[in-house]
């Protein structure tokens, strides 16, 4: 029996996770690799932990599948995100503040990262995003707030 190390089985579950929130099979994942793309028996060995993707390929995936390398390196990344984003979430505090938000959204299956600025008043909270002056912008998006009042 191969032998499964405790990081690679975190990776694999990462890279499932993010392949089925896309609902996406391991081939269409597979394709997505450009140019020189990988077999869907890869991504399977991956998701079972019994290989570890490359540096260069775990940067694809994260790019391709539109997260970030913390999401599949790091156990406590998730909890942390969560913790950090919980005050933005529930909002109340925030409405009516003048902000500069920096973010970034993503192009051509997360590609391409282009970082944007919008700066105005929280208007709402609803359903992950975040709306300020006539902007929606993706509470996952977002890298920076800046308050300005």
């Amino acid at each position: 029996m191969p032998k499964i190390l405790i990081g690679q089985t975190f990776i694999g579950r990462q890279i499932r996770r993010a392949r089925e929130e896309k609902n996406w099979d391991q081939k269409t994942l597979a394709e997505q690799f450009k140019p020189n793309k990988r077999s869907a028996a890869s991504i399977s060995l991956w998701e079972r932990g019994l290989r570890e993707p490359r540096w260069h390929d775990l940067n694809l995936l994260a790019r391709i599948l539109g997260k970030p390398i913390a999401f599949f390196a790091d156990p406590g990344y998730e909890e942390r995100e969560r913790l950090r984003m919980e005050p933005l979430q529930t909002g109340g505090y925030f409405l009516g503040r003048k902000v500069l938000v920096q973010f970034k959204l993503e192009e051509h299956h997360g590609m391409t990262d282009r970082a944007f600025t919008c700066q105005g008043v929280i208007k709402a909270f609803y359903g992950g995003f975040m709306e300020i002056g006539t902007q929606s912008i993706p509470m996952n998006h977002i890298q920076v707030i800046h308050f300005l009042d």
